[in-house]
């Protein structure tokens, strides 16, 4: 009875400590695979936040680029509005130069026609004299 009761004690034992070992077992599997997964979903997060962080450094260089086409494009502006400024008081000018050499050729004109009847009355005045 002594050696069937230590039998069972010593089975049981054994049947506890292969039980134990497969639950260790399987306790170290399931840390590893949460590892792994961890691991996993750890390179994930880096991932994206080197995307995160690339995707920033994009939207800053765009906004740097718009910043330089807007300032490119205000001075394209700014000088094509002084351009066009020059060349408007150059052409106000111009005719005011005219207008001044039209005045003086209607002021020589005018004489010009005194002096065309002036003469004529003279030529009729001599002819009727003669």
């Amino acid at each position: 009875f002594v050696a069937g009761l230590f039998f069972c004690v010593v089975d049981t034992a054994f049947l506890l400590s292969h039980l134990w070992h497969l639950l260790l077992k399987t306790y170290v599997h399931a840390v590893k695979k949460s590892k792994g997964r961890e691991q996993r979903l750890e390179e994930k997060l880096e991932v994206s936040k080197e995307a995160a962080e690339n995707a920033e450094r994009r939207r800053e260089q765009s906004e740097i680029r718009m910043r330089r086409l807007l300032r490119d494009k205000d001075e394209t502006a700014s000088a094509d509005r002084q351009q066009s400024q020059k060349r408007l008081a150059n052409t106000s000018r111009k005719l005011q130069s005219l207008q001044l050499e039209v005045s003086g050729l209607k002021n020589r004109l005018t004489s010009l026609r005194g002096k065309a009847s002036q003469s004529a009355i003279d030529l009729k005045a001599a002819r009727f004299q003669s």
